[in-house]
């Protein structure tokens, strides 16, 4: 189980703005539910990188490395778990 307090501080180490405590509610169950947890988690498009760096991918260096997973629906989803990253060649 994410807790709140760790997962604010995490997020804030990666550089994302403060989030409201909603926001953060969501973020920590869709990180509970895992890979398998189909919710989208809304939130402001800044969100995504920091988000995605502290959780899934720490040596993300551009947003043009993702891809959306195709069941996620929301254009502005920052759950961690709806993403995926383009391999480069020869990795």
């Amino acid at each position: 189980m994410f807790r709140r307090r760790a997962l604010r501080r995490r997020l804030a180490a990666a550089g994302a703005p403060a989030l409201p405590d909603d926001l953060l509610r969501r973020l920590a169950r869709a990180l509970d539910a895992g890979p398998a947890g189909p919710a989208c988690v809304p939130g402001p498009a800044a969100l995504r990188p920091p988000v995605l760096r502290a959780i899934r991918f720490p040596d993300l260096r551009e947003p043009a490395e993702l891809r959306r997973m195709p069941h996620c629906t929301d254009q502005l989803c920052c759950n961690p778990y709806h993403f995926s990253r383009l391999c480069e060649p020869g990795t």
